[in-house]
């Protein structure tokens, strides 16, 4: 859904700064930014609106540090203690370096960033020195294993360890 914060949560559980977080989705986070204005500190209950089952709203305090509209998305970021997080008012997805320009944001000047995505796309992935896939809570879940499973005749692969099995041919 776009709005789940737990990577956001963590990064903040662990103080991290000078970092980048792209994107939460909350039409409501990003009106109130509008409605404050770039400079203003505003508090604000991210994301867990949409996806109500794997997240809830994170509670945060930060400063409005920009505002941009790129087509009928309005977007803000908000640094939150030691991190630029951008908002989104529509789920977004961050693919490429010129979205975040357009926020004033140079990915390259930050040790750490963190894209709401299912992987690193091209773009993103050429300015990357390192890159590494986070599993985390949301509505979809990558990790096949952890899928709950009716009906299915076992074993199948690659859900049961140990199987053996080789493809036709």
């Amino acid at each position: 859904m776009g709005d789940v914060p737990f990577v956001l949560g963590r990064m903040l559980a662990h103080g991290l700064e000078n970092a980048v977080f792209a994107a939460i989705a909350d039409a409501a986070a990003v009106a109130s930014a509008f409605d404050h204005g770039i400079g203003a500190t505003v508090n604000l209950s991210l994301g867990g609106k949409l996806d109500t089952v794997n997240g809830t709203p994170l509670a945060v305090t930060g400063t409005v540090l920009a505002l941009h509209t790129a087509g009928a998305d309005r977007q803000a970021v908000i640094l939150v203690d030691g991190i630029k997080v951008v908002v989104t008012s529509r789920r977004t997805a961050f693919t490429t370096v010129a979205q975040f320009e357009a926020l004033g944001l140079d990915l390259t000047q930050h040790a750490i960033v963190g894209i709401k995505l299912g992987y690193l796309f091209p773009d993103l992935r050429r300015i990357a020195a390192y890159a590494c896939l986070a599993f985390s809570p949301g509505a979809i879940n990558p990790d096949l294993t952890q899928l709950p499973y009716r009906d299915l005749a076992r074993p199948v692969y690659p859900l049961d360890a140990g199987m053996d099995w080789q493809p036709p041919g």
